[in-house]
């Protein structure tokens, strides 16, 4: 079964605490979250998909709430686990940084540092061409398609910038915890 990122955002929202469709495209209105979609069109179908494929199901009590299965939670986890790739921190930056969010679910610093170990990995494959392109192409370019790449360059490193902040803030907590 293939589970959308969309799927994969209701799955851990639903893990927080149990969710009504109505619930979930409030979180979507009223949040940053909702460069996803807050539209029912979106939402309650990626819904009915879940509870299709047994990943979600009624949660006992609570009318029209929706919590994860056991294969439900299993999927999400092993989604949280996954490591990152150049592709991933590229095309879907905010699918990569929401599923960093939502690690605060397993509260387990091994799993996180090693997320933030691939997201490091990441971005520096993901930089690494964009040097080399500027290094060779960048004088002859136009300046404005120069500048342009400039800028991806740029907020990848700022990327990095934080993965590595945040790795070690997180390295801290731990040995505080410790």
């Amino acid at each position: 079964m293939k589970i959308s990122p969309l799927g994969y955002i209701l799955l851990g929202l639903c893990t927080a605490e149990p969710r009504s469709g109505y619930a979930l495209r409030k979180v979507f209105a009223e949040t940053p979250m909702g460069q996803y979609s807050s539209s029912p069109g979106s939402i309650y179908p990626a819904l009915n998909a879940l509870q299709r494929d047994g990943l979600l199901e009624p949660a006992p009590g609570a009318a029209a709430r929706y919590q994860p299965t056991r294969l439900g939670l299993d999927a999400f986890h092993a989604w949280l686990k996954q490591p990152l790739t150049a592709e991933d921190v590229s095309r879907n930056w905010g699918i990569a940084i929401l599923r960093f969010a939502f690690l605060d679910m397993l509260a387990d610093p091994v799993v996180s540092m090693r997320f933030l170990d691939s997201l490091a990995d990441a971005l520096a494959e993901s930089i690494a061409p964009i040097r080399e392109f500027l290094d060779r192409e960048g004088a002859t370019m136009p300046p404005h398609a120069r500048l342009a790449v400039e800028s991806g360059l740029t907020g990848l490193q700022a990327q990095a910038r934080w993965a590595s902040a945040a790795h070690a803030e997180l390295s801290r907590r731990t040995r505080i915890a410790s």
